[in-house]
């Protein structure tokens, strides 16, 4: 049986866009606490939204290799978005909605966006 996930998902392709040009800076959960994990400026990063309005939705920013480079929660997808606009260059339009049976999100935007993963 195919497992089958609710809620908004939606996939993107950014480069990590910090001024500073050394790493993205994320506050991870809304509580406060911080870490600080990111991207070098300039990286292709695959940006996957997932979450309800009554959840929030979690923004996850991932290198082409699968390596975790943002975490952040937000109340809205227009929140998440705005996020993503900012930190990783990516427009409203560019987002892709995952189907609901898509259990490996990154996979999946590694195919949609015709990528190969990198050799190590």
């Amino acid at each position: 049986m195919t497992q089958q996930r609710t809620g908004a998902r939606q996939v993107a392709l950014g480069v990590a866009a910090d001024p500073d040009g050394r790493h993205t800076t994320l506050v991870r959960l809304p509580n406060g606490e911080a870490e600080t994990i990111g991207a070098s400026k300039g990286a292709s990063v695959i940006l996957a939204v997932e979450g309800s309005p009554a959840l929030g939705f979690s923004v996850l920013g991932f290198s082409l290799d699968g390596e975790l480079a943002a975490d952040s929660w937000y109340a809205t997808l227009p929140e998440a978005q705005a996020f993503a606009r900012q930190a990783f260059a990516i427009g409203v339009d560019a987002w892709l909605d995952v189907p609901p049976d898509v259990l490996d999100v990154h996979g999946y935007a590694l195919q949609r966006f015709g990528l190969d993963v990198p050799e190590a």
